[in-house]
């Protein structure tokens, strides 16, 4: 029986053919295969992810310093010792940061006033308001 023979061989390969394309398929529906606009979306998915944590955990290291640095800032000096070495002064008519560093501090050079004067004041330059209340450095 030669004719069963041959066909029982194209039988067997076209079994084998079939059972490669079930598995084939097996395997297909079994993995996830993403298109490049897939892969570019999970990678921007964990960058964010990756950047949410560093800074969050920024974050929690700034907190955790936060008291230190307060504590810190308030051992060395009693409350409002920062004012005992300052005055209150109104600025009148016609005076300037100069004017106003020589008389609170007649023998000190009034460049160095004037710049202490914007410093404890933040001021953004020279200019200043008749009425206005700045803190000097009393002398």
């Amino acid at each position: 029986m030669p004719g069963t023979g041959v066909s029982a061989r194209v039988g067997v390969s076209q079994q084998r053919g079939i059972g490669l394309a079930v598995s084939r398929q097996a395997q297909r529906a079994a993995s996830v295969r993403l298109t490049r606009r897939g892969r570019i979306v999970v990678r921007g998915l964990l960058t964010v992810a990756v950047l949410l944590a560093a800074v969050l955990l920024w974050l929690a290291a700034a907190a955790r310093a936060q008291p230190a640095r307060a504590q810190a800032a308030s051992a060395g000096s009693p409350p409002g010792a920062v004012h005992r070495n300052l005055t209150p002064v109104v600025v009148h008519p016609g005076e300037s940061l100069w004017s106003i560093a020589l008389r609170a501090q007649p023998s000190a050079d009034p460049r160095i006033v004037v710049q202490q004067i914007i410093e404890l004041n933040a001021l953004s330059g020279t200019g200043i308001e008749p009425g206005e209340r700045l803190w000097v450095p009393r002398g």
